[in-house]
């Protein structure tokens, strides 16, 4: 299996838990033999550019590094970083895509800021796309009814609306999800703590790839 993972923070870009919970999944993918191309947002100039971790311990999972930066300086406000920002996600996932002659199985995209990349992948070359939520701005904004959370809402609820699949990593934060955003429940799967077991067959329920974490990729 061979995953192209969308994430605004990953190390050494920390900003809060999103930058671990990721690294562990990735790390933890690649274990299981996953091939995982994360592509993320540079913490400076100097950082611009691939990290290849390399092969995991089963001999064929691999995990790679696209750090990237954002192509416009100066920015009003957080949308317009995040939709700009996404631009260059979109670019360098396509450029991945072209180069592997189209052989990535589908896209996970974190939180609402790589929503509008990942629909844009999946409209544009047909790659199924899971949304991971780890917060919301419901959550992280006390339900604020301001246009920027409004708009931020607005986002996360097409990310759930066209997503294949929605992974969360609790029973709590899927109740969040059917009362506050009105997802549906069947929609909604589980990972606890997001661990890499978990998500990987999840993953296999939207590929079709039903192969055990540890065998080499259809």
């Amino acid at each position: 299996m061979r995953i192209l993972l969308l994430t605004w923070e990953y190390p050494p870009r920390i900003v809060g838990e999103l930058a671990f919970a990721v690294r562990d999944l990735s790390e933890g993918l690649r274990k299981l033999g996953v091939e995982t191309i994360i592509v993320t947002l540079a913490d400076s100039p100097v950082a611009l550019g691939v990290e290849d971790k390399g092969i995991g311990n089963s001999g064929i999972g691999s995990l790679q590094i696209i750090r990237v930066g954002n192509p416009v300086g100066t920015h009003i406000h957080i949308l317009t970083w995040a939709m700009t920002l996404m631009t260059e996600f979109e670019r360098v996932s396509a450029e991945v895509y072209y180069r592997l002659n189209g052989n990535i199985d589908l896209v996970d995209a974190h939180e609402w800021l790589c929503v509008t990349a990942a629909l844009n992948l999946k409209d544009s070359l047909n790659l199924p796309f899971v949304f991971s939520i780890h917060s919301t701005e419901a959550q992280r904004s006390l339900g604020s009814k301001g246009p920027l959370s409004q708009a931020i809402k607005s986002i996360e609820a097409i990310g759930f609306g066209e997503a294949s699949r929605v992974i969360v990593g609790s029973q709590e934060k899927k109740i969040h999800l059917i009362s506050d955003y009105g997802v549906p429940p069947e929609k909604i799967d589980i990972a606890d703590a997001f661990r890499a077991e978990e998500v990987f067959r999840i993953y296999a329920s939207v590929t079709g790839n039903i192969k055990e974490p540890g065998l080499p990729r259809g």
